[in-house]
Order: structure tokens, then C-alpha cells, then sequence
């Protein structure tokens, strides 16, 4: 234990002998809460007192909580010392990682540190903190980038490389986004490789594990550039404009949507009605794909080359 200062007051050193042998109205029952030890969640164990009543504690374990007041102990060995810290509206709080968070969030068993004042006229080493850190919170709210590297079936969780090099791991939950594009995905479509353009949702800096929330892919826009696509035809609609078909194309279904401009013809290009058009036929269109929806086809031109 360290005192910063010229000298401390007799009260108080009265008051921290008889806490270290446990004489104290405000704990007259122990606490069952398991010891932790402050490094384990990377916070040191130390209490500067100076003489003008500022105090700064490090490693104190929340034992009681009630309402915005915390009772908390430091333990060294088999001793211990007991506090009772105080808050109000303008009490700063930070979890490990000093990102904002309140009061409510303090749980019993966490470790944390206080800089604050002693309460005026107390009988006890009460403390009204200006700061304090929570160093049992390790998680954040957090959003991700980046490349795929692996993915785990098993625990429905990705991997993914950012930019800088981090690599963390992405939790899948039922309730978690999926967006491709503009499109809903799902986990089972990911693939190794693939961008990951934003990861967002609770995220724990020691384990490094993001829990999303929300994932979105990044989509190639070339896919929805004109071209020339393939395929058997497998069903048809009507023999009149507009109308809707289904191919074949490279073993996955895709339906062609034709409106009163597709052009429709012959191997040869000359106009032909889609009454001639039969299953099995092998059909080529030029048009582009939605990007509300992958596996439909807008046709500008079609051309069945059986005729």
C-alpha cells in the first residue's frame, strides 16, 4: 500500500488499522465473492492517499452493490481493506479499454479503480469518486473490416484479417445480419476470401471475439453488368409478352424476366414467337441481374438456338 504526501491523518490511519482487522459496521458480514486477483484483468493493487484528502485505488473488488454506491475490498494475502465509493451525476465511468459507460454496468466481483475525495465527516474510508474504471469490462461496442480467413461450421464463427493485420473472431448468433449487396445472406453462403465491409457488435479486447450484431459483404458490381448467359429452359409462362421463364444455366435455376422490349429470336436473329419455344430448348440472353435478387434476369435479348 503506498501514501502519496507529507503526512496522513491520525483519524484515518486509526480508521485503516482497525479495517485491517476487520472491525467495521459497514461489512459486518463477509462477503462470499470469490477473490480475484486485479492483474488477471490487467489492473495493479495500490491506494495513494494524500494529505489533503485526494485518493486514488487500484485493484478494489466490488462486493456490494447498492443503488450508485459500491462497497469494495483490496486484498492483501489474508488482509483486506474495505471501501465504500460513492457516486453521483458527475462521476466519470470507463470500462478496461476506456470507452464510456455508466454506473449500471458495475457488477459485483468486478475490479476496479477510483480516483476521487473522501467524503467529509465520515466514520468510515468512504471515498466520492470522480473516476471510475471498470477493468472487468472488456467488451465494447465495436464494427470490424475485413478478409475472411476461416470459417468454423462447428461454432458458426468466422475469422477475419483487417487491414492493419488484427485478426479476430466473428460469432454468429440466430439474430445476426447477413447483407450482401442489398440482399439477405446467410452463414452457410460465406466463403473463405471473402470482403467483409462491416462487422458490427459486442466485442471483448481480450479474447478477441466480436459477437455480432450485423454483418455486411462486399458485392462485385461487375456482376450486374450486361453479359451473355446460357442455359435450358425448364419452364415458360405465356407465348406473349411479358412473360417469365427458367433456365438452366451452369446447374442453378434462374428466372428470365422478358418485358414488352426483349427482343426474342432465332439462332440465325430473326424474330420468332415464344410459342415455339420448347423444355429442354437451349436458350441465350443477354440482359443483367437484379441486384435485389441473384438469381433473377432481366432479358433485353433472348435467342433460342434450337430454332
Amino acid at each position: 500500500m503506498k501514501y502519496v504526501g507529507n503526512r496522513c491523518l491520525g483519524s484515518l490511519l486509526v480508521l485503516i488499522i482497525t479495517l485491517f482487522v476487520g472491525v467495521t459496521g459497514a461489512f459486518a458480514v463477509e462477503n462470499p465473492l470469490a477473490t480475484v486477483d486485479p492483474k488477471s484483468v490487467g489492473s495493479t493493487l495500490e491506494v495513494h492517499i494524500t494529505d489533503d484528502g485526494k485518493m486514488i485505488l487500484h485493484g478494489a473488488q466490488v462486493i456490494q452493490v447498492a443503488g450508485t454506491t459500491f462497497y469494495a475490498r483490496s486484498m492483501w494475502g489474508n488482509s483486506s481493506m474495505r471501501w465504500i465509493v460513492r457516486t453521483d451525476e458527475n462521476t466519470k465511468v470507463t470500462r478496461r479499454f476506456d470507452t464510456s459507460t455508466s454506473v449500471a454496468e458495475i457488477r459485483p466481483g468486478d475490479i476496479i479503480s477510483v480516483e476521487g475525495e473522501f467524503l467529509a465527516g465520515s466514520d468510515s474510508i468512504s471515498v466520492v469518486a470522480k473516476k471510475i474504471k471498470d477493468w472487468s469490462l472488456a467488451t465494447d461496442k465495436a464494427e470490424f473490416a475485413g478478409v475472411i480467413t476461416t470459417i468454423s461450421t462447428t461454432t458458426t464463427a468466422f475469422t477475419i484479417k483487417t487491414a492493419s493485420g488484427n485478426v479476430l473472431t466473428v460469432a454468429v448468433g440466430p439474430s445476426t445480419s447477413i447483407i450482401k449487396g442489398v440482399i439477405g445472406a446467410s452463414f452457410d453462403r460465406l466463403s473463405v476470401g471473402e470482403r467483409v465491409t462491416s462487422a458490427t457488435g459486442s466485442y471483448n479486447h481480450v479474447t478477441k471475439l466480436l459477437t455480432a450484431d450485423a454483418i455486411r459483404l462486399h458485392q462485385d458490381q461487375s456482376v450486374f453488368k450486361p453479359r451473355n448467359f446460357q442455359g435450358t429452359l425448364r419452364s415458360i409462362s405465356g407465348t406473349t409478352l411479358p412473360a417469365v421463364m427458367v433456365l438452366t444455366i451452369s446447374g442453378k435455376n434462374y428466372t428470365v424476366e422478358m418485358n414488352e422490349k426483349t427482343e426474342v429470336m432465332n439462332r440465325k436473329k430473326a424474330a420468332v414467337g415464344l410459342k415455339r419455344f420448347l423444355i429442354d430448348d437451349t436458350v441465350r440472353i443477354y440482359g443483367t441481374i437484379k441486384k435485389d435478387n441473384l438469381t433473377t434476369i432481366v432479358a433485353e435479348v433472348v435467342r433460342n438456338v434450337d430454332l
